[in-house]
């Protein structure tokens, strides 16, 4: 690999999160693997967003700040990400969420150990304030295209994706663009794998695109019909599948 290229590549799509990027921020730079870029892209924020990047930005030349030319949401950032990064492995993270500081070397080992595409990881949610926390969510150690129809157990925020078996991401710019990616990969034949350490947190912001389950529902049907073609029965199916492991995601400890 070049001495140029960073190994990792991480895009965070940002929007109002003036309030709580530095501490995503800083959870990256807590990581014990170094060797990384950190792609933070401001979708014309109407707070601080960019200007705290910036700042921080300055100390650390492994933190870009990019920006787009209109407000387009979380799919169109992440593309403009996406274009710029030079890694092979491409982590997505959200502006609110948070990594253990293990998270990159663990992922990159198990990839290595398993020859897979795509890795994800357990996580457990967080309040805003990060006082409260669910009990670890623990995920599936493998996920083929049929078993993601039915689990959507990929978090954005856990996955990484190793490139060079996979060739360069592009996100749908649509909703729930992250789930198309990954049944687009694994309906590739790629191999997807977990990895059950408990690594990221899970934040939820109130009003957020992720924190409407109700809307969010309604998404995951109509990427069943729409964009992924599947008989009436079958998306019936996969769906029960995907509500029950979302409300079982939910209860307490």
């Amino acid at each position: 690999m070049p001495a140029d290229r960073p190994l990792v590549s991480i895009i965070t799509p940002a929007w109002k999160a003036g309030g709580f990027i530095g501490q995503t921020v800083e959870s990256v730079r807590n990581q014990t693997l170094r060797d990384w870029e950190h792609l933070v892209i401001d979708d014309c924020s109407p707070d601080d967003t960019g200007q705290v990047v910036a700042g921080l930005a300055a100390g650390d030349p492994r933190l870009r700040l990019l920006r787009t030319p209109a407000n387009g949401g979380p799919a169109r950032a992440r593309n403009v990400g996406l274009s710029a990064a030079r890694g092979r492995y491409v982590c997505f993270l959200d502006a609110d969420d948070l990594w253990h500081p293990e998270k990159l070397a663990a992922q990159i080992g198990h990839l290595e150990a398993t020859g897979a595409a795509v890795c994800y990881t357990a996580y457990r949610r967080m309040s805003f304030d990060l006082l409260q926390q669910s009990r670890v969510i623990r995920v599936p150690r493998e996920l083929t295209y049929g078993r993601l129809l039915r689990n959507t157990a990929i978090v954005t925020s856990s996955s990484m994706v190793d490139t060079d078996r996979t060739g360069p991401l592009r996100m749908t710019e649509a909703a729930r663009d992250d789930y198309l990616l990954w049944l687009g990969l694994l309906k590739a034949g790629h191999k997807a794998v977990g990895l059950n350490r408990d690594l990221v947190q899970y934040r939820r912001v109130p009003g957020s695109v992720s924190s409407r389950q109700l809307h969010a529902s309604g998404i995951v049907w109509q990427i069943y019909r729409q964009h992924e073609k599947l008989p009436l029965p079958v998306a019936l199916w996969c769906f029960l599948n995907y509500a029950s492991r979302a409300v079982w995601k939910r209860l307490p400890v």
